[in-house]
C-alpha cells in the first residue's frame, strides 16, 4: 500500500529554512540536500508509514535522516502522512515552540 505524504505549511516553512541554513556554505548542496530530504521522506513513508517511533504519549511518529528529524501523522483512513515538522534536533522542540 503506498501513503501519500504531504508536507504541511510549517513543515514547508522549516525545510526552506534547511535550505537558507545550508546556503550560507554551499548554495548548490542546499537546493540538492532538501530534494534529498523530500525524497527520502516521501519515499520512505509512502511504502513504511509506521517506521517511525511514536512522541511518547502521542500518536505523532518521529523518523531521522541525515541530521534532520520529521514529526508526521498517519491517517490511514485516507492512506494519508502529514509532515507537522522537519527539524534539526540540536535545538531541542520546546526551545522552538513545538509541542506534541
Amino acid at each position: 500500500m503506498n501513503y501519500r505524504v504531504q508536507f504541511t505549511g510549517q513543515a514547508r516553512s522549516e525545510l526552506k529554512q534547511v535550505g537558507l541554513f545550508i546556503a550560507r556554505d554551499n548554495p548548490v548542496r542546499a537546493e540538492t540536500f532538501v530534494d534529498e530530504l523530500v525524497n527520502h521522506y516521501r519515499e520512505m513513508l509512502s511504502l513504511f508509514p509506521e517506521t517511525g517511533r511514536k512522541v511518547e504519549g502521542t500518536e505523532v511518529r518521529q523518523l531521522s535522516y541525515k541530521g534532520y528529524t520529521a514529526f508526521y501523522e498517519i491517517d490511514g483512513e485516507r492512506e494519508l502522512i502529514s509532515i507537522l515538522h522537519l527539524v534539526n534536533l540540536e535545538k531541542p522542540l520546546d526551545a522552538r515552540g513545538i509541542e506534541f
